[in-house]
């Protein structure tokens, strides 16, 4: 018995070691707008916005985010630079945040701050980078921005990650479809439909990049999440919903965006609704679905 514990033991010890030495990544460094942003713009607007309560401690939801479940499920660093409200690049679109309007940085400008603060303190060849530059440009400018100009606003930033970042694994997120987000819904028909129309071209334009630039630079490692509207779809199957808990997806929880701080009407049960507000406040549990899901892009 004796020896079968001493043998256990050390198995046990070699597939630790094993797995330490295999380990894909160490560090996530994150771009990106509020379905990314662990805090940063809550703390550009001085603690403001989005208020807390009724959101959860800064964040875009009632609960983590998809980057918090992510870095835990992988014990992962985290270097989050995503602010809420985020355009690609604020040359282009400069957008902003909460009742008092405070700009927030876009992804280029997100890219930057990162170079000047902490790229050289992390291996990059143990990190993952994501750029999630979704749909702030179109919201901001009711659609009105092109979206070819996005595209290379995005490009730029990948390139400079790239270039000057050295960057060797970069995620990249399209543009996730909006037709169940109820803030958009609510929209005049042809301001949204310029916006969808707008959101399709610029995947197909980002996806073409994307092909591009991998096979020019076949150094670097892109994990693409090229079929974006089909997660979106299987997260909103019922049986995903129901298994949830997860009963209300046409309608937010706090309807005012927060915008009231702690005086904003909250619902009953916020755990039971898809979008905690009309935009891109998720809640918590599909949060946790999504980083599963996008985790199965990279590992």
């Amino acid at each position: 018995m004796k020896s079968r514990s001493i043998l256990g033991a050390f198995m046990l010890l070699a597939l630790t070691i094993t797995t330490s030495a295999d380990k894909k990544f160490e560090n996530l460094v994150v771009f990106g707008d509020e379905l990314c942003d662990t805090g940063n713009t809550y703390k550009l607007t001085n603690y403001e916005y989005p208020p807390s309560p009724p959101y959860f401690e800064g964040r875009y939801s009632d609960g983590k985010n998809w980057v918090e479940y992510f870095v835990e499920e992988h014990d992962l660093c985290l270097y989050d630079y995503a602010y809420g409200s985020a355009s690609s690049d604020n040359t282009l679109v400069q957008t902003f945040a909460g009742p008092k309007n405070v700009s927030v940085p876009g992804v280029f400008q997100q890219v930057n701050l990162f170079f000047e603060k902490e790229s050289e303190k992390i291996d990059v060849k143990k990190t993952l980078f994501v750029v999630a530059s979704l749909c702030g440009d179109y919201v901001a400018t009711l659609g009105q921005v092109d979206a070819a100009e996005v595209v290379n606003r995005i490009g730029n930033s990948i390139k400079e990650l790239h270039v000057t970042g050295d960057a060797k694994h970069i995620l990249i997120v399209p543009v996730p479809p909006i037709d169940r987000v109820p803030g958009l819904n609510s929209l005049p028909p042809e301001t949204f439909d310029l916006i969808k129309s707008k959101i399709s071209l610029h995947n197909e334009l980002l996806l073409k990049f994307l092909d591009e630039f991998q096979e020019k630079h076949s150094e670097v490692k892109l994990y693409v999440v090229k079929d974006i509207d089909e997660l979106v779809r299987q997260l909103f199957e019922p049986e995903i919903l129901k298994a949830l808990g997860i009963t209300v997806t046409d309608k937010p929880c706090i309807p005012d965006y927060g915008y009231a701080g702690k005086d904003s009407v909250v619902c009953d049960h916020p755990e039971e609704y898809a979008f905690i507000d009309g935009f891109r406040a998720l809640n918590t549990k599909l949060f946790k679905q999504i980083a599963v899901e996008l985790a199965r892009y990279v590992y």
